[in-house]
């Protein structure tokens, strides 16, 4: 049986951006964009440092809610809508609905952003794409989990995170040939009946 997957080793287009990407990862919405070899680095960093900012904004400004309006008002009121209507009433001041709309913004995001990072981070350690683990492909790769971190942000992988700057550490991953990866493929049926076979192909 052949596979779905797209080989690794050549490009393809995509129906919605109209270009060919190497190891294609998946199509952004946010940033309209596919993400691949070139630019999935950036795309992580963009998910780690919008997680930390949205998340740590969100803990600040629970801590200033908290010490500010805990004592002096219900919890109830500090659901978004109670809190326009109470505003509407003139009871709140536009500063407090502001407050709270930042707090209703920032977690959704940060969720949003950790949940992206998460993923990515899935696909990094497995050195697998998004594509390959959603079709659960039966691919197996004899590389390391550094050298998969490697191929992505380069020797010090881990300076991308202090200093996202990509010109001090290039991508040691090969974008045409990927020599330690496997994907394996079953026939079953045939003339021999309902035997099965495997081959182990390099992509």
């Amino acid at each position: 049986m052949q596979s779905k997957a797209r080989p690794r080793k050549t490009t393809f287009p995509f129906q919605i951006c109209n270009a060919c990407v190497l190891k294609r990862d998946h199509h952004c919405l946010i940033t309209n964009t596919c993400i691949g070899f070139h630019n999935q680095r950036f795309f992580v960093l963009m998910c780690f440092y919008g997680a930390v900012g949205c998340l740590g904004a969100f803990g600040h400004g629970l801590l200033f809610v908290y010490r500010e309006y805990y004592e002096t008002s219900p919890v109830w009121h500090h659901f978004y809508p109670v809190t326009i209507f109470k505003w509407l009433q003139g009871v709140y001041s536009i500063d407090r609905v502001f407050i709270m709309c930042h707090m209703y913004v920032l977690l959704p995001l940060g969720i949003m952003c950790f949940s992206f990072f998460a993923l990515q981070l899935l696909s990094l350690v497995t050195g697998r794409t998004l594509f390959e683990l959603t079709k659960r492909l039966k691919l197996r790769s004899s590389s390391t989990v550094q050298r998969h971190l490697e191929s992505v942000f380069g020797r010090r992988w881990w300076l991308n995170f202090l200093v996202p700057a990509h010109f001090l550490h290039g991508q040691t991953g090969d974008p045409c040939a990927w020599p330690n990866l496997k994907i394996r493929y079953s026939n079953r049926g045939g003339c021999q009946g309902n035997s099965t076979t495997t081959r182990v192909l390099w992509i």
